[in-house]
């Protein structure tokens, strides 16, 4: 049976992750990253330096895809709409990761504290563990290989 842990990064200091989400990395085959782009690298950074801290067997796959981009100047009574089109679409972005890059038996890990929300309904059973991406396919990297995703189209599909 798959399993997927959403793991809060808290404050974004590899040392202050919680126990529970420490053993979590250690029990995780695949770990989801969805980026922001350029102007937010540091956050794909931050999760990898947690990876390098914390789990330093290198026995683990990172698949990184591109986070959608969300209506930031909806307001009023368009706000909730518009955030829950963005939560829509990184639901379908992990529903296809889950499908195409973890296997049957194993356990993945997403940081993202918003996926509890927009996928619990969709994907299934998500183990909160503390705290608290989009185009057609996702990079793949071992620790030995971490290359830089490709940049994303200049128009994100839906």
């Amino acid at each position: 049976m798959r399993k997927i842990h959403v793991i809060g990064i808290g404050a974004g200091d590899p040392d202050q992750l919680t126990l529970q989400a420490v053993k979590a990395f250690g029990d995780t085959d695949v770990f989801f990253i969805l980026g922001k782009g350029e102007e937010k690298a540091d956050l794909v950074a931050l999760r990898r330096g947690m990876l390098d801290a914390h789990r330093p067997d290198g026995a683990y796959r990172v698949v990184e895809a591109r986070d959608p981009e969300r209506d930031r100047k909806a307001g009023g009574a368009d706000y909730s709409p518009a955030v829950d089109d963005w939560r829509s679409r990184r639901a379908d972005i992990y529903e296809r990761l889950i499908a195409d890059e973890l296997g049957p038996d194993q356990t993945g890990r997403s940081s993202c504290g918003a996926t509890r929300r927009c996928t619990t309904a969709r994907s299934g059973s998500w183990r909160r563990c503390s705290g608290g991406g989009p185009w057609p396919s996702a990079t793949t990297s071992s620790p030995a290989s971490a290359a830089s995703p490709p940049s994303p189209p200049a128009t994100a599909p839906a």
